[in-house]
């Protein structure tokens, strides 16, 4: 029997959080461009205030965020991993629900590391260890993509 060609569910998840992180940069006036063809580590590339900061989209819709091999997390203080988080009210089947935003989060990749929980041959991180990284509208994603994640220096978009 032939293999379906049909991507999965996770291809799915993965593809709408790094669109719905696309969204979010765009409507912020950071400039932004998606890596194709599955870069490891890198996902999407962001430039703020002429620094370009790397981004790993971590989409989920279930706790713990799986990240697959240990070697392959990457650590520099201009990485973030941002956890794209749809699995956040069940009742209103969030996933599907076009209506209710997931929850996203912003963590710099030195910290996700740190708080990566090893396995054999994976490592996962559970949401309630990232919810300091929450992005509200107080803390929007330009003051979260600060310099190794020191958001007492956010940065702040040029206009």
């Amino acid at each position: 029997m032939a293999k379906s060609s049909t991507p999965g569910k996770g291809e799915f998840t993965h593809l709408a959080g790094e669109f719905y992180v696309l969204s979010c940069l765009n409507r912020n006036h950071i400039w932004n461009l998606l890596t194709l063809g599955n870069y490891k580590a890198i996902d999407i590339i962001a430039v703020l205030n002429d620094e370009k900061k790397t981004i790993d989209v971590k989409a989920v819709d279930k706790d713990p965020v799986f990240l697959g091999d240990p070697k392959e997390l990457y650590q520099d203080k201009n990485h973030f991993y941002v956890v794209v988080y749809f699995g956040h009210s069940p009742k209103d089947n969030s996933y599907s629900n076009i209506n209710v935003a997931p929850e996203v989060y912003i963590v710099p990749s030195r910290r996700f590391c740190e708080l990566a929980n090893a396995k054999k041959t994976y490592m996962t991180v559970r949401m309630k260890n990232i919810q300091e990284y929450k992005v509200t509208p107080e803390r929007g994603m330009s003051f979260l993509l600060s310099n190794d994640g020191e958001r007492e220096n956010g940065m702040v978009r040029k206009s």
